[in-house]
């Protein structure tokens, strides 16, 4: 698998840069070949959110907002007990995943998926993710003991980390 996305950069870089090669250009493939090509020459579905004035700390506002989202972006049936047709992902911070999973429990009590806002999957962006995973796999192999390292998670949000030594924290 591997040698073959050697040979497929490096045939594309030759027929970009060398001219006599240029003339393959359209004989060589323009991806590399894997089993989830086909889902991903379809088009994505995605929308632009409006901007709201709500507050997600607010647990009434969190739900306001969810609702927003499930009247404007998520299909669902045009009856009385509306049920959900197709879900989306609600992407965003750990924080902000919780709170609208908090939301969405607050409004089990709804008769149908509509009111119970079940249209919504939640899933913290790959950013955080990665950028977590780099946090720990670059604070691992460190000595941790003394200091607190602090994470700036959101505007004037300082969470502590992890504790480590000085020293160290200058190279983080």
């Amino acid at each position: 698998m591997l040698d073959e996305n050697f040979k497929f950069h490096i045939a594309n870089i030759l027929v970009k840069h060398v001219g006599c090669l240029k003339k393959y250009k359209d004989s060589v493939p323009k991806f590399i070949s894997h089993p989830h090509l086909n889902e991903l020459a379809n088009k994505s579905n995605f929308a632009l959110l409006d901007v709201l004035d709500k507050s997600e700390n607010k647990s009434e506002d969190m739900i306001t907002i969810l609702e927003h989202i499930h009247t404007k972006y998520i299909a669902h049936t045009e009856v009385d007990n509306a049920n959900v047709i197709k879900k989306k992902v609600f992407g965003g911070d750990v924080l902000t995943n919780e709170r609208a999973y908090s939301a969405q429990l607050a409004m089990l009590n709804g008769e149908a998926d509509y009111q119970r806002l079940t249209g919504i999957v939640h899933r913290p962006e790959g950013l955080h993710r990665m950028m977590n995973l780099l946090l720990v796999s670059k604070l691992s192999s460190y000595s941790f003991k003394r200091h607190v390292v602090f994470v700036l998670s959101k505007p004037d949000r300082f969470t502590p980390l992890i504790q480590c030594h000085r020293d160290e924290m200058a190279r983080v």
